[in-house]
């Protein structure tokens, strides 16, 4: 969430109130325009290129000097994009309240559901790992949760539910996945509510009659993983059994790209870039570039699993951690001459765990606040058969993080990072897991591409 343009500015007497640059401003030289400053507004998520002599005069105001009559219009410009503020503006207090709102806001209801612990495939990194991966969600669980889901967004007066549906694998258990979107098709359109759905899937089980069917009852998205090239994602995500799964996802996610918006996330690794380069080859080929709604790109992390393990620290336990992030910004740059969508934003942050209008209900009914702590009762917030949250709800809701990095201004982008990336480093799901390094690494680059856009 960010605040919109909102100059509120006041002249009085040919003069403009005194001002001073933001705290949430960002800067880079600009690569390619030697004497250029390009200027990324973290709490507006505004992007500007200014000359050297702007930037100077704004630090100047920012000490004291006053805005000239002939740099009004120039003023004016750079507070409607938040890049400088009356003097005596708070700007902590102001990201205090868009913070409180993002908390807070219920306008828009949150949930997944996780159908299955049980999955056809043995990815290296799976975040599921050690956990139960045994157990469906029954039928009765299944109404269950959602007659106390509609409820809840009901009471809540929630305008919009939108729910994702995974697993481990959901297409494992198609009629659970189509109870759950008939049933919540149903309620929300009794109620007036709107409702979207997005189904995550390894892709190896999609079918076109199936997602055509589904497109009736809500489903709207899509989202597929695919690593690299075959030899690198058969390596990264095979199937139980240890065949490769590329050529079956190639061929499935093909059949059904014109259906609903497709997703594709693309893991990094430290060594994969030139695989993923060769998979853009493979998608342009196969005429998918313009059907990819969009190209999604991660760094692989540790888990759970692996920070407890023997295995150890193999990949990061954060995006700052994780030396995949540096070719981000290239990953971003191939995908785009090939036509291929994505979308370049520097924010990764506040983490949605934090959200009052969020939930998580796993096949056994048990309720968490992030889908990557499901299965693990130490981070059970709740549960469908005792009537939903319980105290350890709010306690998930009281984090305020961002009272340790109120002087960092990559703050709005960040908030504190993610809930589960905290634990894995720090063993404390409420501890700060900072992404400064790679706001640093990435954020030139990423600022770059966001100027052009404008």
């Amino acid at each position: 969430m960010r605040l919109a343009p909102d100059p509120h500015f006041i002249w009085s007497g040919g003069r403009l109130s005194p001002m001073k640059s933001s705290l949430f401003n960002y800067y880079e030289g600009h690569p390619d325009r030697s004497g250029s400053v390009m200027i990324y507004n973290t709490l507006r998520g505004s992007v500007a290129v200014v000359g050297r002599e702007l930037r100077d005069r704004m630090y100047e105001w920012t000490c004291g000097d006053e805005v000239q009559p002939e740099e009004r219009e120039t003023a004016d410009q750079l507070c409607s994009i938040g890049m400088v503020v009356p003097r005596e503006t708070d700007e902590l207090a102001l990201y205090d309240e868009q913070y409180n709102t993002f908390v807070s806001d219920k306008s828009t209801y949150d949930a997944t559901f996780i159908l299955t612990g049980a999955c056809n495939l043995a990815c290296i990194y799976c975040v599921q790992e050690g956990s139960d991966i045994s157990s469906h969600m029954d039928e009765d669980t299944c109404r269950r949760a959602v007659d106390w889901l509609v409820k809840t967004v009901d009471e809540a007066g929630s305008r919009l539910l939108e729910i994702i549906i995974m697993g481990g694998e959901a297409l494992l258990v198609p009629h659970l996945l189509e109870l759950t979107l008939t049933r919540l098709h149903e309620e929300t359109s009794l109620r007036g509510i709107d409702f979207s759905a997005t189904l995550i899937t390894n892709g190896t089980l999609l079918q076109r009659e199936k997602i055509e069917a589904w497109r009736e009852l809500g489903l709207h998205e899509v989202r597929v993983t695919l690593d690299g090239d075959a030899r690198c994602h058969n390596e990264h995500r095979p199937f139980r059994n240890g065949d490769g799964t590329f050529e079956t996802i190639i061929s499935k996610i093909s059949a059904i790209a014109d259906l609903v918006n497709l997703v594709l996330t693309v893991n990094l690794a430290n060594d994969n870039q030139e695989s993923i380069i060769r998979l853009m080859d493979r998608l342009q080929a196969e005429g998918l570039s313009d059907k990819i709604e969009q190209m999604r790109f991660k760094p692989i992390l540790d888990t759970i699993y692996l920070r407890s393990s023997r295995k150890g620290s193999c990949y990061g336990r954060t995006c700052s951690e994780s030396k995949a992030i540096e070719h981000f910004p290239r990953m971003h740059r191939e995908a785009r001459k090939r036509g291929i969508n994505t979308i370049v934003d520097l924010a990764i942050g506040p983490c949605h765990a934090l959200r009052e209008a969020s939930v998580v209900i796993n096949a056994d009914g048990a309720m968490y606040k992030c889908e990557a702590f499901a299965g693990r009762d130490e981070f059970c917030v709740g549960h469908i058969r005792t009537g939903g949250f319980d105290g350890r709800h709010l306690e998930a809701l009281n984090i305020r993080l961002f009272w340790e990095c109120r002087q960092c201004n990559f703050m709005p982008v960040c908030g504190g990072g993610c809930r589960y990336a905290a634990f894995v480093k720090r063993g404390d799901y409420r501890g700060v897991a900072c992404e400064k390094g790679f706001f640093n690494k990435v954020g030139r680059e990423y600022v770059k591409i966001m100027a052009l856009e404008e």
